[in-house]
């Protein structure tokens, strides 16, 4: 990944987006199917279509639109208490998400197949809020692929920001005046990105999203979720932000050096000191010669200049423990300062094992379901924090160890009765 977005072109930017909001859309239709839907739950869900469909919009997949569109419209409808999502609909919800998934890392997304897919998954999801049984129960086992079907193509070499294609050129001519006045152009987003003093937003947050509409205001409120004012104690915890491993990396070195140079302050501080020693013993000796000279009978001019010089010696001693009490005051707050920057700094390499295990849930789901076993995948410790890099190299594994506990590890139903 590069230090900072401005070198990303509008796909790529469109990627990150998708793969962030699917993230979000599954885990919250596995929730429903494990039957713990929620008000919230249901929000977030309308915010995630909602992102995606501006987003898509933004770079001209009118496909990943549709699906996107139809997915708010459940979760809409949902919000409304106009329908309910059950747990039977989660195969075509997770049908539409795949879908979005795999067009946002296709290059060829406006092919004749594409279109023929979403026009499925529209009809498929139109069926729910329909309520429909039949056309939502019917349709997707014949029409729509499973999420184990569905292929993610390798992502093609992606040009550098400046450069589009055609569609990309006439996007603006593709958008009517009302649509540019709820999404972002692509000026803006490439402007924002580049931009080092951009405002961190919320994990989910729709970048896309039109101003809220006054009270008294008739326009159409069907391409945008009716939500509440949200939590400023949740939006503090889920701001995130995307820094390159190589960023923090070498922020890491920084602040490994900030405290290693902090440290050095110590045999300073030691060598100040050993100097205030030697300035008292100075003071002494003057002292002593004083009063060795005061028993002598001398003339009172010299008495003076043994004085004068005895309260010079003085005042240095007296300003030189200032500087020495100040400057260990400083050294105890530059080194403390120095260790709290490289602890958050570590931490922030540091990332929930939750990040790298979001997609086991439905690894779970839908491994088991083709083994014909009744399975549910428990994660205690998900807030763990593991460093980045390990945790990146963490996923392969596990889901290895996983479908062996799922193929091998766990009897068939039949089998459990049987054994009792």
């Amino acid at each position: 990944m590069n230090d900072d977005l401005s070198g990303f072109s509008m796909l790529e930017l469109f990627r990150l987006e998708a793969e962030s909001q699917a993230e979000i859309l599954s885990s919250g239709v596995l929730a429903i199917e494990e039957q713990r839907q929620s008000a919230e739950i249901i929000e977030s869900l309308m915010r995630a279509a909602h992102s995606l469909k501006g987003a898509a919009r933004i770079v001209g997949l009118d496909t990943a639109v549709q699906v996107a569109h139809a997915l708010e419209d459940v979760f809409l409808a949902a919000g409304d208490n106009k329908i309910t999502v059950e747990p039977r609909h989660a195969d075509i919800l997770l049908t539409g998400i795949d879908f979005l998934s795999a067009i946002a890392a296709a290059n060829d997304s406006n092919s004749a197949t594409w279109q023929e897919k979403a026009k499925h998954c529209v009809q498929n999801l139109q069926g729910i809020v329909s309520s429909d049984p039949d056309t939502s129960s019917s349709t997707i086992s014949s029409t729509s692929p499973s999420s184990s079907e569905v292929k993610y193509p390798e992502p093609p070499v992606i040009p550098p920001t400046g450069t589009m294609n055609e569609e990309q050129k006439h996007l603006d001519q593709e958008i009517s005046d009302e649509e540019i006045k709820q999404n972002n152009s692509p000026a803006d987003v490439q402007e924002t990105a580049a931009n080092p003093n951009t405002e961190i937003v919320p994990k989910g947050t729709n970048l896309a999203a039109p101003p809220p509409l006054p009270k008294n205001s008739t326009a159409d409120t069907s391409d945008r979720p009716k939500t509440d004012p949200a939590d400023p104690s949740k939006d503090d915890e889920e701001r995130v932000v995307r820094v390159s491993a190589g960023s923090l990396t070498r922020l890491v070195g920084l602040a490994g050096e900030s405290l290693v140079e902090a440290r050095q302050l110590r045999p300073f501080a030691d060598s100040l000191l050993a100097l205030r020693e030697y300035q008292t013993d100075l003071c002494d000796q003057i002292t002593a010669y004083e009063e060795k000279i005061r028993a002598v009978d001398l003339p009172a001019s010299q008495i003076t200049i043994i004085e004068s010089l005895r309260q010079q010696s003085g005042q240095s001693l007296g300003k030189l423990t200032k500087i020495i009490e100040a400057f260990e005051g400083f050294s105890r707050r530059n080194e403390d300062l120095s260790e709290r920057l490289h602890r958050e700094v570590i931490f922030s390499r540091m990332r929930p094992l939750a990040d790298g295990i979001h997609g086991f849930p439905r690894l779970v789901r839908d491994v088991s379901r083709q083994l014909h076993k009744q399975v549910r995948l428990i994660v205690r410790g998900e807030q763990t924090g593991v460093d980045r890099d390990i945790l990146d190299k963490l996923e392969a594994p596990l889901s290895h160890l996983i479908r062996n506990a799922l193929d091998h590890g766990m009897e068939l139903p039949e089998e459990r009765l049987r054994e009792n």
